[in-house]
């Protein structure tokens, strides 16, 4: 399911989508996984997939509503999106995640 980016131009998507996730963009996040839904699921250069970067609630929900993997763990510290929201505090991203578990 994890579709790398391969092209200069999907890594800048890709980034992008990253950076709209770490910033609650939620319309630039809509409008990415609409038009890429298979880019759900990928890493940034930190090992962190796209679910871990979320720390705002509605983009949380909006990620798993378009089927991203909520068990999917860091690379390097192999810690999920739930692992991870709960290590910063994040206690209603955290509460989504174990809803939707």
């Amino acid at each position: 399911k994890i579709v790398p980016a391969n092209t200069k131009d999907d890594l800048i998507l890709v980034a992008n989508l990253h950076r709209s996730v770490q910033y609650g963009n939620v319309n630039a996040v809509r409008k990415f996984i609409n038009s890429r839904p298979y880019a759900l699921d990928t890493y940034n250069q930190l090992g962190q997939p796209t679910l871990s970067m979320a720390t705002n609630p509605q983009i949380t929900a909006l990620l798993l509503n378009f089927g991203a993997t909520n068990e999917q763990p860091s690379r390097f510290t192999g810690r999920t999106a739930l692992m991870q929201a709960a290590a910063q505090g994040q206690v209603e991203v955290a509460n989504l995640l174990l809803e939707r578990g």
